[in-house]
């Protein structure tokens, strides 16, 4: 979204935007929820070995902790978030994706 103070071009947009933020932000995702988008993102793209993401869990949103066999690479973990944030509609809000190794 582009906006410019000078001549108020797109000034209108930025409270509608943030409404959709903040409503986003504290958005809650259902255990049940979650543990299904991690299985069909698993089937999509599955990492080197087999079945590292075990038991995904949230304590709030928009941040996720996932509970992992090992050490998940960078590139993974931003299809993760990616995925998380289109299947839950999350926008452009902050999302966190915490990683416990067990």
């Amino acid at each position: 979204m582009k906006t410019t103070a000078t001549s108020g071009k797109g000034v209108h947009k930025i409270l509608p935007a943030l409404s959709i933020a903040a409503a986003d932000y504290v958005k809650r995702v259902p255990t049940g929820a979650l543990n299904r988008a991690i299985r069909d993102l698993q089937i999509k793209q599955p990492h080197d070995w087999q079945d590292p993401l075990r038991r995904p869990g949230c304590d709030r949103a928009p941040t996720f902790t996932l509970f992992v066999a090992g050490r998940l690479p960078a590139t993974y973990m931003r299809y993760v978030e990616r995925s998380l944030r289109e299947r839950f509609e999350l926008g452009s809000t902050p999302l966190r994706v915490r990683v416990r190794v067990e």
